[in-house]
């Protein structure tokens, strides 16, 4: 009977080595053989064990790809011609395989009864044309063993914005899929929790480790063939279907924080409570200021959409959705050769601002500017600039912020408290 050894907690590093000789122990090899999956080996020069390859030879050097399984390029490269489908894996969390067929998976190792499972089991149910059609990347079987299960999906490309994205309509193309997949997930009142640009996967891949050959890639974006997909559900929770997900506001010094990371202004004022749907939202419009900043000038609409997405008015941010029918609108109006437009030169010498310190709102020609004003940003207030001064390390939940906030919230009400004495007509003179 195939046992978990080794401590695993989801979002924690653990021992990698621990990890590695788990996935690569004959033990391990020959369970899922009989199940029909044919893990990857070592890459032999490769002594961290972190790089695999697959066992069984790919019958076409260059597949154009079946959903859900992806397309791949297997050309050699200049200088690993033997190594054309190299996984890398850093946290010894996934493991790569290939079916009977020789179609290419990746499995991953989660612990039962965790909230990434049931969000896993969720997906596996749903129709691979949904999934499709919504942006997530599909969970095509569970294995179970005792107090975890491995979680089979198709290997899909990273490095998603890899080579840079060469005209408007794709940088729209994927911008819409991103929006997809997370309004799809909340959608289901599934947070996220964990936006960065590393949990967008696109449907192919050639050796992960230097994928210093992208014609394929190019090819495919420019034909308009790629997908993209949001996963990683290590920090993700799902809420009760009945609960309405613009008034779910909790407490910041809850269990369930803002995952991994928070990298938004959202809660650096010292908030009492944060709504984890708005943050998911937040997070995907700083991802999208951080990749796209440079692309504003040829694409006007960033500029409202970005704003939109991480405003500091967090009642009347978009969500998700509106935030993608929005864009969807604005595509919809351009023409075959808008599309084909290329996205403007890279200025390497450009070092990106944060996305509340940069001024994207200076290439937009002023009649934009006038029709989408009612989007834009509104200044900070002198009392946020404050709070977020006194605040200042507070992007990270800390006791005493949440303390000193506490007493700041009721001063107004002491202060009513006092005049009310000080003008009541029984107070005695």
């Amino acid at each position: 009977m195939l046992a978990v050894n080794f401590t695993y907690e989801p979002g924690e590093r653990g021992d990698v080595d621990e990890r590695n000789a788990f996935w690569y122990s004959p033990s391990t090899t020959e369970w899922f053989e009989k199940r029909g999956y044919i893990l990857y080996e070592p890459v032999a020069n490769d002594r961290s064990m972190r790089t695999m390859m697959p066992k069984l030879p790919c019958v076409e050097e260059i597949y154009e790809g079946e959903y859900p399984f992806a397309a791949y390029d297997g050309t050699p490269a200049r200088y690993f011609p033997d190594t054309p489908f190299r996984a890398w894996e850093f946290n010894g969390k996934v493991m790569f395989a290939q079916d009977r067929q020789g179609r290419h998976v990746a499995i991953k190792l989660v612990r039962l009864e965790t909230e990434e499972y049931r969000i896993l089991e969720f997906l596996r149910d749903l129709p691979l044309d949904t999934l499709e059609e919504n942006c997530v990347l599909p969970v095509l079987n569970i294995l179970p063993i005792e107090g975890f299960c491995f979680v089979v999906m198709p290997r899909w490309g990273v490095s998603i914005n890899h080579p840079r994205l060469g005209t408007i309509g794709q940088v729209l193309q994927m911008m819409r899929d991103i929006l997809k997949g997370l309004a799809f997930l909340h959608s289901h009142n599934i947070i996220h929790g964990d936006i960065k640009l590393s949990n967008f996967m696109i449907d192919d891949f050639r050796d992960s480790y230097i994928p210093e050959n992208c014609a394929f890639r190019f090819l495919r974006r420019d034909e308009g063939r790629v997908r993209y997909a949001i996963y990683d559900f290590d920090m993700s929770r799902m809420v009760p279907k009945e609960i309405n997900r613009q008034d779910y506001w909790i407490p910041t010094d809850s269990g369930y924080a803002w995952g991994t990371f928070n990298v938004t202004k959202d809660y650096a004022q010292g908030e009492l409570e944060y709504n984890p749907f708005i943050t998911d939202v937040g997070c995907l419009g700083a991802l999208f200021s951080g990749n796209f900043q440079d692309v504003i000038p040829a694409l006007p609409i960033l500029a409202p959409l970005i704003d939109m997405l991480t405003t500091h008015k967090l009642r009347q941010r978009f969500t998700a959705s509106e935030a993608l029918a929005f864009l969807e609108e604005y595509s919809s109006s351009l023409s075959e050769e808008e599309l084909k437009k290329p996205t403007p030169e890279p200025d390497y010498n450009y070092i990106r601002q944060a996305y509340y310190e940069h001024d994207r709102w200076a290439s937009v020609p002023p009649h934009l500017a006038k029709k989408w004003e009612k989007y834009r940003e509104p200044p900070v207030s002198w009392k946020t600039k404050l709070l977020r001064r006194l605040f200042q390390y507070g992007w990270v939940y800390h006791l005493k912020v949440i303390l000193v906030r506490k007493f700041l919230a009721r001063i107004p009400k002491v202060w009513r408290t006092i005049v009310s004495y000080f003008s009541s007509p029984f107070r005695k003179s």
